[in-house]
């Protein structure tokens, strides 16, 4: 809504409103069926370069639940936004809060449609301001509307409000006046309103109340209670300017697969640069000859700078740019600790990436051609040149799924789930990067994968008292070895979904939620535990595993939090092979094909069964295992070792009490001294 100078009260008498109605059903033919055109409130430019566009400064917004006539019987309510520059364009609010002790009006006739100018019908939800640097203004007018939500008109002054509290965190604000007044039916008493940041230098959204306490004047049996009634007031602090290095665009962009996250990356963006961000690798687990899919997209961009930012599409197919129009606008703050707050409303389509706020766009990403989405942005109505936004991922299909299996938990989020199917490797070629040869000389054989494989045997599992997110699979192997060098393979795609209620979490959520790496500030906390129940050292922790080999973590798990759960996504590849190194546990490699990273995991026995275990748990070193349960069934010598990576002496002497091992270690130092001084004579 466009408001255009100050909002004042309108008095209608019992005869205007039957004149209202009778209009009303006159154009009854006209406005059946019909679309209406919400006149939403555009949001401007609070600060930037004066090159001919207009620079509003600071502004302010109600967001509130409107009534209209769309038929003679059908009657509508919506959210809707007014408002206008600060403090030149006012807020009017009705003074008479007394009659049904539930809202505050905003007392605007311009925004009224039919049955008169009855502000009754527009309860005020919640108020916005935002303002440069930490510092602006808002007027509010109180105007006596008493008869306006009558029939008859009143005559005389009535006292307006008691008082008027305006608190909001971290600023200091004064009001004035700040004491009773008296008002006379159809003015209006105008109230200054000002605020100073603490910090003017930190940006971003604080949430106050402005509270209004009901006339003392009032307080009567037959009138009601004396109570006071609060609304959410937003103040956005941005930066005087537009983006720049340190003042960029946050970016919070989802991946979606029929209502399932794929993935989640948050980061920066300024319109001085081109950007290209990594969204990893998505895998194309579906049937063969099945349509490849098409990813939902979901662009969340918090704005703190005072400029006003277009975001478009690129389309590559006739080389031009198309608008991306937003879904809807939200207040920068975090919506479930909010509950007052609402958690979407409408603006003015020009009110683009908006200042102070959360610009929310949905689109798709069609996986058939190419493997980037290109997006441009630039302020609004400025001189600065287009940047590109590039989002660059990898596609890999080629598997053939065996099916999935989830935790049942009657129909909350499940903690984990498993997809298990064959692939096809890329890296064939015969030399060094054939990926089933780099997989024959980690497992001990070449690498084969059933077909037509029905997947059971996955559930959750009691591992110990502190795990998580705990699954073991044990699997029939039912593949055909067609020579005893071949090995059963069972690549699997584990998806982890961890609680922030889970007890490690509840108190470091904020720092893994706003860290640069997910995964990284995740690990200083917990890390997954690989179980295999077939070697002495049953416990394996993933991380370290996979470091002590020098991979990194982030590019073989995939990590991002969603809707209060953390998730961790990774490939492995279960082979029915033994540890190359006696008594160690399941050993762990990782090999590429295509340059993709997947996690090689024997499962420490050769009996036709995949059998491991998976769990979350506190980080730490790899326990003490017991001795060795006996001799290696495949004592090949290799580079893989278990648990932390590491290799020394054997098992069966670590074993040993300390007192025989040290009188091993005399007696074989005095047999190699006196066998060296016969050679010598």
């Amino acid at each position: 809504m466009k408001v255009r100078g100050s909002m004042t009260v309108t008095r209608t008498t019992h005869k205007s409103r039957i004149l209202s109605v009778i209009f009303l059903f006159c154009l009854s033919a006209s406005w059946a069926g019909a679309a209406w055109a919400l006149p939403y409130y555009q949001l401007r430019d609070v600060s930037g370069q004066r090159d001919g566009h207009t620079v509003a400064g600071s502004q302010w917004f109600a967001t509130v639940n409107e009534g209209r006539w769309t038929t003679p019987t059908t009657w509508i309510t919506y959210r809707d936004t007014h408002g206008g520059d600060a403090p030149g364009v006012t807020m009017v609010v009705s003074a008479d809060l007394i009659h049904d002790f539930s809202s505050v009006y905003l007392d605007d006739p311009q925004h009224n449609v039919s049955m008169g100018d009855d502000a009754s019908f527009d309860p005020i939800e919640s108020v916005y301001l935002v303002i440069k640097e930490g510092r602006g203004e808002l007027r509010l007018d109180f105007g006596n509307a008493y008869a306006h939500h009558t029939p008859y008109p009143s005559s005389g002054t009535q006292d307006v409000m008691e008082d008027v509290l305006l608190s909001v965190p971290d600023y200091t604000t004064r009001v004035f006046p700040n004491s009773p007044q008296l008002v006379a039916s159809g003015d209006r008493l105008s109230t200054e309103m000002s605020f100073q940041a603490d910090s003017p230098q930190s940006y971003g959204s604080s949430l106050g109340y402005l509270t209004f306490r009901q006339s003392a004047s009032f307080d009567q049996v037959s009138e009601g209670y004396r109570e006071s009634i609060k609304i959410p007031l937003v103040v956005a602090n941005v930066f005087d300017g537009a983006t720049e290095p340190g003042n960029e665009l946050y970016f919070d962009i989802t991946v979606t697969d029929e209502n399932d996250v794929v993935t989640r990356r948050k980061f920066r963006w300024g319109a001085d640069e081109d950007v290209t961000h990594d969204f990893g690798t998505f895998f194309m687990i579906r049937p063969e000859g099945s349509a490849m899919p098409r990813y939902a997209l979901t662009t969340r961009i918090t704005n703190r700078t005072g400029t006003r930012y277009r975001n478009q599409r690129y389309d590559g197919s006739n080389a031009a740019y198309r608008d991306m129009y937003p879904s809807y606008w939200a207040y920068d703050f975090t919506p479930d600790l909010y509950g007052s707050l609402p958690a979407s409303f409408q603006l003015d389509s020009q009110s683009q990436i908006a200042p102070g706020l959360v610009t929310v766009y949905n689109s798709s990403m069609d996986l058939t051609y190419g493997s980037s989405e290109s997006f441009r942005l630039y302020p609004y109505q400025g001189s600065a040149a287009p940047r590109d936004l590039r989002l660059a991922y990898r596609k890999v299909g080629g598997m053939v799924p065996y099916g999935t299996v989830s935790a049942s938990v009657g129909g909350a989020v499940p903690p984990w789930s498993v997809t298990a199917f064959a692939m096809t490797f890329v890296d064939s070629a015969q030399n060094s990067e054939n990926t089933e040869d780099e997989i024959a000389r980690y497992a001990g054989g070449r690498p084969v994968m059933p077909w037509g494989y029905a997947l059971t045997g996955i559930e959750s599992s009691y591992i110990k008292a502190d795990a998580f997110n705990a699954f073991t699979i044990s699997a029939d192997a039912d593949v055909d070895l067609t020579t005893s060098d071949d090995v059963a393979l069972l690549p699997v795609h584990v998806r982890l979904r961890v609680s922030r209620r889970e007890a490690p979490l509840v108190d470091r959520w904020n720092d893994i939620v706003n860290a640069d790496s997910v995964i990284d500030a995740f690990a200083n906390i917990c890390a997954v535990w690989v179980r295999s129940p077939n070697a002495a050292e049953q416990d394996m922790n993933l991380f370290t595993a996979l470091r002590n080999r020098g991979f990194s973590v982030e590019k073989c798990v995939q990590a991002f939090t969603h809707d209060d759960f953390l998730y961790l996504d990774f490939i492995v590849l279960l082979a029915d092979a033994v540890s190359q190194t006696s008594g160690k546990t399941a050993f762990c490699q990782v090999v590429e094909d295509d340059k993709v990273p997947y996690i090689l995991i024997g499962d420490g026995r050769v009996d036709e069964v995949w059998s491991l275990g998976f769990y979350v748990a506190l980080s730490g070193e790899n326990p003490t295992p017991d001795p060795a349960p006996g001799p290696n069934p495949n004592p090949n010598p290799g580079s893989s070792g278990g648990g932390g990576g590491c290799s020394g002496l054997p098992w069966g002497f670590m074993g040993l009490p300390p007192l025989f091992f040290f009188l091993f270690l005399f007696l074989f130092a005095a047999f190699s001294g006196t066998r060296s001084r016969k050679q010598g004579s």
